[in-house]
């Protein structure tokens, strides 16, 4: 699911999930602020990430982008960021509870 540390103590890291040809992985990791939570679901009409940041940590997020779904929803608002090399990357993301919504 793509889970590193970009500096130490997971105060920051990434989530870049590469499920290839998967429809549904998800994924729960420990670390020393807390369990990372990871689920990420294709459909026919939207792909859904659902994430937990713990703690007071920060991450990227690397949403998969699928060309056959140009609108994604963060946490109910639409982002208006561009595809870079097969993700669209959201930095910042703060902790507590995010979903990530491709239509």
């Amino acid at each position: 699911m793509g889970v590193e540390p970009t500096s130490p103590g997971f105060d920051t890291f990434q989530i870049r999930p590469q499920i290839g040809h998967l429809t549904f992985a998800t994924l729960k990791t420990p670390n020393i602020k807390g369990e990372i939570f990871v689920s990420y679901k294709k459909g026919d009409t939207e792909n859904v990430m659902d994430i937990i940041i713990p703690g007071d940590g920060i991450a990227t997020v690397y949403m998969p982008y699928d060309s056959s779904k140009q609108r994604l929803f963060i946490d109910g608002k639409m982002n208006s960021t561009r595809p870079q090399n097969g993700f669209i990357i959201i930095k910042n993301v703060a902790a507590g509870k995010h979903k990530l919504i491709m239509k």
